[in-house]
């Protein structure tokens, strides 16, 4: 069999019904983080683990080869991080970024430095040059080069707005759409 490579960004609409995505209307944005290293006191952690409960739900968790906080600013640099989302009581998908800074005050976390996210339960995936997880909306926003796939179809655009499963999804415009479907012609 042949296959069709489609490009044309008005599919958006009949890959909302393909996927069966959702689209999301809202979302809250979280106060800007410092990405800068702290120049004041700060303390120094190697091999830590960190988890994020609401209600005695987890929503995350992650692992990060260094950790410096600084307190003066409510902030945590973390670098090496694998980072896991949790829905229901089940990881739901995961990350892993070179940076982030954790933003104690806010519990927002801002991925840095090429981030891939991956739903657990379909073949979804997220690619983009930063993702933060927004606590307030409990959602994930990811910016810079972002490519949503879902098995051999995608969608690239500046950023993208998601749940923490990757079943619900936003893109910003412009967005290019890259469907490959089967036709059946030999």
């Amino acid at each position: 069999m042949k296959k069709l490579l489609i490009l044309p960004g008005a599919l958006a609409v009949a890959l909302g019904s393909w996927w069966g995505t959702q689209f999301v209307a809202q979302w809250t944005q979280p106060r800007p983080i410092p990405s800068a290293t702290p120049e004041g006191p700060a303390f120094t952690f190697a091999q830590v683990d960190l988890v994020e409960f609401a209600e005695g739900a987890k929503l995350w968790d992650l692992k990060a080869d260094a950790v410096v906080y600084d307190s003066d600013h409510q902030v945590a640099n973390l670098r090496g991080i694998h980072a896991r989302f949790w829905e229901g009581g089940r990881v739901v998908s995961t990350a892993d970024a070179p940076e982030a800074v954790f933003d104690t005050d806010t519990r927002d976390l801002r991925m840095k430095g090429g981030i891939r996210v991956e739903a657990t339960r379909s073949d979804t995936a997220v690619r983009a040059d930063e993702v933060v997880w927004q606590a307030a909306s409990q959602s994930l926003h990811a910016k810079g080069n972002v490519t949503f796939s879902r098995g051999v179809s995608r969608l690239e655009g500046p950023e993208l707005w998601a749940n923490r499963s990757l079943e619900q999804v936003r893109m910003g415009a412009p967005v290019r759409a890259i469907v490959q479907v089967e036709t059946g012609w030999d």
